[in-house]
């Protein structure tokens, strides 16, 4: 958590994109990024970048709140 945003990432360490599919955004990133912006709107991001020196690096970051008990 950084102030008011959750930040979530996850880093890859396998392949990372083939070449085939580096512009290829696939059904469910697509619907991962449709649904985060139906939720969250212009206060959420979602990114994926190349490792280095390979893998992927993928981070999300969505307003943070703390649960109602």
């Amino acid at each position: 958590r950084r102030d008011q945003v959750l930040l979530l990432a996850v880093r890859d360490d396998g392949v990372g994109w083939l070449a085939s599919t580096a512009d290829s955004t696939g059904i469910g990133l697509a619907n991962t990024r449709m649904r985060l912006q139906q939720l969250y709107g212009d206060r959420q991001s979602f990114t994926i970048t190349a490792g280095t020196p390979r893998g992927l690096d993928v981070c999300i970051a969505i307003p943070y709140r703390e649960a109602i008990a």
